[in-house]
């Protein structure tokens, strides 16, 4: 008896060693509350997404970079420049992830040279990827199915952008149009997210 105990105790340590000390775990993402895009900042075609990072394992890893494809039905469109934080985008030099996860504001920029993207009325998906430090090819974060109606086209065109929101209720993003025109920043997106609920 004595030697079964000793055995499982050993075998118990040896999970725990694995666990908390030797798995490496890998990062996962939320779905993301809010998205929004537009064609129209001085930074060029913009994705702003919020959402959590966390790693399954203790130690965490290192985030070394995000970008975003946008496809819609007849191009893709990638947005490599990835910034984060609630101020002005800057370009990320990597972010560590941890266990208890990490919410941010997440901005993908196409910059000025590849200012060119159309998004037209029907179904459009968004992959937000992330290389992880250690490892050699992009992960696959999120996967985000948004349906444009013809005035989200014209508000990503022509206008400020467009917002969606998860609704969990309905389980479906939900679109407006954005009021500010100067850009997509954080603090916009939640002031127009204020002003529909006070509605």
């Amino acid at each position: 008896a004595g030697l079964a105990i000793a055995s499982v105790s050993l075998l118990i340590s040896a999970a725990a060693l694995w666990l908390n000390l030797l798995h490496r775990g890998s990062v996962k993402m939320t779905r993301p509350t809010l998205v929004a895009l537009t064609s129209n900042t001085a930074d060029g075609p913009k994705i702003v997404v919020r959402c959590v990072l966390f790693c399954t394992g203790r130690q965490g890893r290192v985030v070394e970079n995000l970008y975003a494809s946008l496809k819609s039905s007849d191009r893709e469109d990638v947005f490599w420049f990835w910034g984060y934080g609630d101020g002005k985008s800057m370009n990320a030099a990597g972010l560590f992830v941890g266990p208890e996860g990490v919410d941010h504001f997440h901005h993908f920029i196409r910059p000025s040279m590849d200012r060119d993207i159309s998004v037209g009325a029907g179904e459009i998906e968004i992959d937000l990827l992330g290389t992880i430090y250690g490892m050699r090819r992009p992960t696959r974060l999120a996967k985000i199915q948004l349906l444009i109606t013809p005035d989200d086209a014209f508000a990503i065109a022509d206008g400020p952008g467009v917002l969606f929101t998860w609704r969990p209720d309905i389980n479906r993003y939900v679109s407006q149009a954005l009021a500010d025109e100067s850009g997509i920043r954080p603090s916009e997106i939640l002031e127009s997210i204020r002003r529909r609920h006070d509605r």
